[in-house]
């Protein structure tokens, strides 16, 4: 592979622009480009629309990262966007470029590296990071091989919130995992960030954070994109004292300037004047878009795109059913009319995309259409492809109305017949939409110059109109104003650090993080969808209906569903993964984040229109009974095997997966020596009896220590008869291939239990079907030892490391990551307040608990104490033994303040890891946390009964 055109074409279908080369390549020649070094550095990608910054980022990292196998370039490339709609675009076209390269491999004489990755991308990526995303299981497991190249695509909601360690829409102890990969060894391409609010301001900290104060363990870069937007968020108080220098900015160079035609694209404006009339009993906004729909029918062109942009869902929902009703009125057949906005189900937001790209397929081609009127929302600002003929938007701030015109005449083919018009929707209930008074207003000010400018140069190119219109003196200073950013609440390092604890505060509660990823709380949206039951008079777990889809999830904002639609007791049902049940959920708890299902009675949503939030709108097709929901960011996924597993096997197993993992990321002999350590003893906790004797019996040998079993399905049955056994036991093993380890009968009173030892969960149709055999519907007998068994392992290693004459062999640090291998001992060793007796993490205390594992591994509850532990002497000099918990982790974790002081507490000694940061820190806890994923995800050996 010797040439980057060559490489972007096939990939894409088109020859890349020069700036891409150069974003790509740097600033040399086509015979240069193989050999050359541009590093990997956060950048301020500043190109107008049109120009295909997303396959310039894209493909950028894919020819450094994958094709060159450049390790100073970061491993995962994560895709941020303010919409999900623009995740649904991104995903689609990166999965075309990655099948493309592997189909065509051979063509491009690919090495044998970059043919093994290109194929781990096409089966693990791109993955997906968005509310009510259901990820199969290659794509789910991304955060367990922290090694391997990874597209992340996501809302800004779902990653922020993950690289803040408080990821909405999953489970808490997942949440380290996700900080520790978003915090390291990570490209972040940050688009349309005009859209952004204070999430934008988050990631100008976080980068400081991560090149500065909390430097990541490995590198990771930002790259912020827009056509419209400054650097001014680069500036915040952090960054500027610690002189951290503007990023590099990319660009047109003047060459292209000139002679690119898209930039030559003329697309005049007219302030649309306020229709007369009469509205008699009409309301006045009804009246308004009646008059405007037709002005709309009457300047649509046969066989183009019309566009017309609304600020609120609400008017876009009028705007779009005024325009179909002069249509019926008149028979007219002049052009299909769709509606695209951000609350519509994922089916029928496809279905409406599909049409809009087959048609733009068609006009391309020439062939005849009648046309296509598109009404759409702020949606349509960034990432949308199309090309219009007319452009209809509302009055915005001056970002969105550049992003809004940059959609008419695109390709610049329409110069001289492509016409802009700007309209303003009187103002009634409901206010004026998502965005400032001020903004607005200073918005139209400009357009109202740029109405001017147009009508004296007809012919004057857009870009180059707003060239001239921020030269002049009245308009200069007020464009420059409106393209910065509005200062907007944002993270400090004190913040950030405290993030790093994951247990609930002294409330049962989180730091709210919803200010650093959006700017308004009401803006954030949950994930809705519904089901046929009676809410008030039916239990939704009862029905043995469908589970969740995810192209029947539909996003609402949070605001709306708590004070307009969920009135007159009407309450929502969230899945409570604990209890596997839906539970309900009242107004006042909703969440960001969330998904929810709704009564198919409440209505709320039709399908050509989306989310209404009038009862009245129904759904067009059958809604099916409520069915399981299946927990997506289950917590402890991969842990979960169904063999027999022998302590001793899978210890081996995980170290051998540390040093795979330690190699390829190229550790520190004292890095890996930690990680390795750490592996081998991580899970010396499951020897104690009490855990040991909390598996299923019986076990292959009754001597042997197991880390790992199978599930155990158990049909409690008052008469059960060999015949029906034998048909349960059929269908258990018919079910994906099942392998059953033991089945056997157990009595207890009247009652006989069949108790089935098995390597998978059954799917829901075999357990129905036991259901209806047995007449009792079977259950997964839950594994509850009662105690965590990684706190065991931790205090074991704790007694050894502090207490014993021998030499431990391992850092304070492997203690540590011992403890937070499954993310739910981490900062705090408290006790379990289900458990009676006076214990630490569930474990009773009992000095003399030694592991059967290994007795000279003896547990120290002396860790979870208040501060060091220690005795006085009769002068009342304190005579210190040991640091507390508390101090170890304040020792690795280090303090939040520039320059803080190190080791603070003594727990760590001088030569080892200490004063890491949060992102370092979590980052290791993250390997050991892989490395036991994967060893058992594929056990080396399991046992059977004999």
């Amino acid at each position: 592979m010797e040439e980057y055109p060559t490489f972007f074409e096939q990939a894409t279908g088109h020859t890349p622009y020069d700036y891409q080369k150069r974003l790509a390549c740097g600033e040399r020649s086509e015979s240069e480009w193989l050999n050359q070094d541009s590093p990997c550095v956060s950048r301020l990608i500043d190109i107008p629309t049109g120009l295909g910054k997303t396959p310039a980022v894209v493909m950028a990292w894919l020819w450094n990262r994958v094709i060159l196998g450049r390790d100073d370039w970061p491993c995962r490339l994560v895709y941020c966007l303010p919409m999900r709609t623009l995740v649904e675009q991104t995903e689609d076209n990166v999965q075309s470029w990655i099948d493309r390269l592997c189909q065509a491999s051979d063509e491009l004489e690919l090495s044998q590296n970059a043919r093994s990755d290109l194929t781990w991308l096409r089966e693990h990526s791109p993955v997906v990071l968005m509310g009510g995303e259901e990820l199969d299981q290659f794509k789910r497991d991304w955060d367990i091989h922290p090694e391997r190249p990874a597209v992340l695509i996501g809302t800004q909601d779902m990653l922020l919130s993950r690289a803040l360690n408080r990821g909405y829409g999953m489970s808490r102890f997942r949440w380290p995992m996700h900080f520790a990969m978003l915090n390291n060894d990570c490209l972040w391409i940050l688009d349309e960030t005009q859209l952004m609010g204070s999430g934008l301001w988050t990631t100008a900290q976080l980068d400081w954070m991560r090149q500065d104060r909390f430097q990541s363990f490995k590198p990771c870069v930002s790259w912020w994109m827009s056509a419209t937007l400054g650097g001014k968020f680069l500036e915040t108080q952090d960054r500027s004292a610690a002189k951290i220098p503007a990023p590099e900015i990319a660009s047109l160079s003047p060459e292209e300037e000139s002679s690119l035609a898209i930039l030559k694209a003329v697309r005049p404006v007219t302030i649309y004047p306020d229709p007369k009339g009469k509205t008699g009993k009409q309301d006045k906004t009804e009246f308004y878009f009646q008059r405007l729909a037709q002005s709309i029918m009457n300047e649509h062109l046969d066989g183009h795109l019309t566009l017309a942009v609304c600020n609120r869902v609400a008017h876009a929902q009028s705007l779009k059913k005024a325009i179909e009703n002069i249509q019926t009125q008149s028979s007219s057949s002049n052009g299909n009319v769709l509606l695209l906005t951000s609350r519509f189900r994922l089916k029928d937001r496809k279905a409406a995309l599909k049409k809009v790209v087959d048609f733009e397929e068609a006009r391309k081609k020439g062939h005849p259409h009648p046309g296509l009127i598109l009404v759409s929302t702020q949606v349509i600002e960034a990432g949308f492809d199309v090309s219009a003929a007319r452009l209809w938007t509302e009055v915005a701030p001056w970002p969105s109305f550049v992003q809004r015109l940059g959609r008419l005449n695109r390709d610049g083919k329409l110069n001289g017949d492509a016409k802009a018009f700007v309209f303003e929707v009187p103002v009634q209930q409901g206010g004026i939409g998502p965005y400032d008074e001020e903004d607005l207003k200073t918005g139209k000010e400009i357009v109202s110059a740029l109405e001017e400018l147009c009508a004296k140069k007809p012919d004057l190119p857009a870009r180059q109109a707003f060239i001239d219109l921020a030269k002049t003196t009245e308009f200069a200073e007020k464009i420059s104003k409106a393209l910065k950013p509005k200062p907007e609440p944002f993270p400090r390092a004190s913040d950030v650090h405290g993030l790093f604890s994951t247990e609930p505060d002294v409330f049962g509660g989180f730091t709210d993080i919803s200010p650093w990823v959006r700017n308004i709380e009401k803006t954030a949206d949950v994930t809705v969808f519904w089901r046929k039951f009676d809410s008030d008079k039916e239990d939704p777990n009862s029905d043995e209906g469908q589970g969740l889809q995810r192209d029947e999830l539909c996003p609402v904002s949070v605001s709306k569903l708590k004070e307009e639609f969920l009135k007159d007791s009407r309450k929502a049902w969230f899945w409570e993964p604990k209890k596997k049940r839906w539970e309900p959920m009242w107004p006042a708890d909703l969440c960001p984040g969330m998904t929810l299902m709704l009564p198919a009675a409440y209505g709320g949503y039709e399908t050509t229109l989306g989310w209404t939030g009038d009862p009245q709108s129904k759904i067009d097709e059958n809604i099916p009974p409520p069915g399981p929901f299946e927990d997506r960011e289950d917590e402890d996924r991969e842990s979960i095997t169904g063999n027999w597993v022998s302590l001793e096997t899978h210890l081996s197993d995980t170290r051998n997966a540390a040093e795979r993992i330690s190699t390829s990321l190229n550790l520190e002999e004292s890095e890996s020596k930690c990680l390795l350590r750490a592996a081998e003893l991580h899970d010396i906790g499951k020897s104690l009896d009490r855990w040991q004797g909390k598996l299923p019996c019986p076990r292959p040998k009754e001597n042997e220590l197991y880390a790992k079993s199978p599930d155990e399905l158990v049909v409690e049955v008052t008469n059960l008869s060999d015949k029906a056994r034998e048909e349960c036991l059929e269908r258990i093993q018919n079910d994906q291939n099942q392998t059953i380890f033991k089945a056997e009968l157990r009595t207890v009173a009247e009652s006989i239990s069949l108790h089935v030892q098995i390597f998978l969960r059954p799917s829901r149709s075999t357990m129905d079907k036991l259901c209806e055999i047995t007449g009792e519907r079977p259950q997964i007998k839950p594994f509850r030892p009662g105690f965590r068994h990684e706190a065991a392992s931790a205090l074991a290693m704790w007694r050894q490391y502090y207490r014993s004459e021998a030499s431990p062999n391992f850092p304070t640090m492997a203690i540590y990551m011992v403890a937070a291998h499954h993310g739910k001992v981490r900062t705090v060793l408290g006790a379990n307040p289900h458990v009676t007796e006076h214990n630490v993490c569930g474990i009773l205390i009992d000095d003399s608990t030694a592991l059967p594992w290994n007795p000279a591994y003896t547990l120290d509850f002396e860790a979870a104490n208040d501060g060091a532990s220690g005795e006085f002497e009769a002068d009342s000099t304190f005579i210190f033994k040991a640091p507390g918990w508390s101090g170890l982790v304040a020792d690795l974790l280090g303090g939040w303040e520039k320059n803080a002081p190190k080791r603070t507490c003594g727990a760590v000694v001088e030569n080892e890891p200490h004063s890491l940061g949060p992102f370092a820190l979590a980052y290791f806890e993250t390997l050991l946390r892989a490395a036991d994923g994967r060893a058992s995800a594929q056990p080396s050996q399991t046992l059977k009964h004999g």
